[in-house]
């Protein structure tokens, strides 16, 4: 939900005015869970993120890019997703050896 990162509707009594949810929640120091970290697995498939994004992310797997990506946004500090199988717990575990994007390659999806 990108709306979280990009829209400005909270006023933060800032100087430079209303900021997203997610620099809100960074400038005031709150924690982020971020739900639906996969789409509902739709993000899970090979191509479901553009190519010049993927390419940025570390991980093996798509879903692994994914959840990268998501923990990689201002304030997250955890991906929540479902698993339906042993193999996907597995898969998303794996995906926190990776490291996140740094903030100026995260806003950089967003130009």
């Amino acid at each position: 939900m990108a709306d979280a990162f990009t829209v400005a509707a909270h006023d933060a009594d800032a100087p430079d005015g209303p900021v997203s949810a997610l620099e809100f929640c960074h400038r005031e120091g709150l924690s982020v869970f971020a739900s639906a970290s996969i789409g509902q697995g739709d993000l899970a498939v090979e191509g479901a993120i553009p190519a010049e994004v993927a390419a940025e992310l570390a991980g093996d797997t798509p879903a692994q890019r994914a959840l990268n990506f998501a923990r990689s946004a201002p304030a997250v500090t955890a991906a929540l997703v479902g698993c339906g199988r042993v193999e996907h717990v597995r898969e998303n575990v794996a995906a926190g050896t990776f490291d996140p994007l740094g903030a100026s390659a995260f806003d950089a999806v967003f130009e």
